[in-house]
């Protein structure tokens, strides 16, 4: 009888030592991702500012972030956009799309009337860079230039 009494308080002194370890470790993990969400906003704001000053004529203010309501948030960022002097409301997202050198992060302007529109790659340089602006009309553009504009009228229905 002592030695079944045993046993059960070490395997509930056990038990309750992983609960409190993985307890632990997911805390720490979602405090983390939690911390870092707005320095990884930032980021993406600052690239897509960055590649509409080098790609774009017009002056554009990026606006805040737009929360997608699809599992698309995963590879995707989307901010309200205007111009400079102007009040009307345009949308910039930041998406990654698969390219001959892999996934790389592709920016689009959309506009209501006008549709979605591909501006460049972000974080692209050198050579990579020269070889992507020459063939960026393929398949995979196309196919998110026509996507668009559903994750957007997606986002703006649930606005909050």
């Amino acid at each position: 009888m002592m030695n079944n009494y045993f046993n059960s308080k070490i395997f509930w002194q056990k038990f309750g030592i992983s609960i409190g370890l993985l307890t632990f470790l997911f805390s720490t993990l979602f405090l983390l991702s939690f911390f870092s969400r707005k320095s990884w906003e930032s980021g993406l704001k600052t690239a897509v500012e960055t590649i509409l000053e080098e790609k774009e004529d017009v002056q554009w203010v990026v606006g805040k972030k737009v929360y997608l309501n699809s599992p698309i948030e995963s590879r995707a960022a989307l901010f309200e956009l205007r111009e400079k002097n102007s009040v009307e409301k345009n949308y910039v997202i930041i998406i990654r799309i698969a390219t001959l050198f892999g996934h790389m992060p592709a920016v689009y302007i959309y506009n209501k009337n006008m549709g979605a529109r591909f501006v460049g790659y972000s974080g692209v340089k050198g050579k990579v860079r020269r070889i992507l602006d020459r063939t960026y009309t393929d398949s995979s553009m196309t196919y998110w230039t026509e996507r668009i504009p559903t994750i957007v009228k997606t986002a703006e229905g649930g606005m909050r």
